[in-house]
């Protein structure tokens, strides 16, 4: 079996392909990828596309995987103002006391804002 490349999930984490989703629920195994992978969780997080965040957890994307700046997903949704990706994100395990590389975690700076969500921290 052939694997799908990257950018086709990049595409589902950006538009909420909901044929590439379907395709993601069925060989999860299709899209396992290591660390930060492709940056469709990243884009996924941005965009606050919670199906595909599911999506790609389930599938073996790193909830905790963290840019070349030390940016998790979560650090992405909470800089975005995206509620329920940070809730989505919480509740598959990211780690809210990750800091990135100018040590900031995704509930402070920038990203304090996810604390007038009312998400936990």
């Amino acid at each position: 079996m052939t694997a799908v490349r990257p950018g086709l999930v990049f595409l589902a984490a950006y538009h909420e392909k909901a044929d590439v989703l379907v395709l993601l629920e069925q060989v999860p195994s299709l899209f396992r990828v290591s660390g930060a992978g492709d940056g469709s969780l990243m884009t996924a997080a941005r965009c606050g596309q919670v199906a595909v965040i599911e999506a790609l957890v389930r599938g073996g994307y790193d909830v905790n995987a963290s840019s070349s700046f030390g940016r998790t997903p979560l650090h992405v949704a909470a800089g975005a103002g995206k509620l329920e990706a940070v809730r989505t994100l919480l509740d598959l395990g990211a780690d809210p006391n990750i800091a990135d590389d100018g040590g900031q975690t995704a509930t402070s700076g920038e990203n304090s804002r996810i604390h007038k969500f009312g998400t936990r921290a």
